[in-house]
């Protein structure tokens, strides 16, 4: 029996890449959200930039702030 995946499920799957230091997934996750049509929410793209806070990977986090301004997701406090 398989759930299907789901924004919630990316959610954590990023969220666990973070706290394992394994950034590089954290994106590959990401990236294959936009391949399984699942739109990314404000908890996708807050924690993809705490993971780019990690490598200090400045563009990708301001690539990501971008993409949620031209998606109209308000950025919470986790995103700054």
């Amino acid at each position: 029996w398989r759930q299907p995946v789901d924004v919630a499920a990316c959610n954590t799957a990023i969220h666990a890449c973070e706290l394992g230091r394994q950034w590089s997934r954290a994106f590959a996750v990401v990236r294959s959200m936009r391949s399984l049509r699942i739109v990314p929410d404000t908890i996708t793209c807050s924690t993809a930039i705490q993971a780019c806070h990690g490598q200090h990977w400045w563009e990708e986090a301001v690539a990501l702030l971008a993409s949620m301004q031209g998606s109209a997701l308000a950025p919470n406090r986790i995103t700054y």
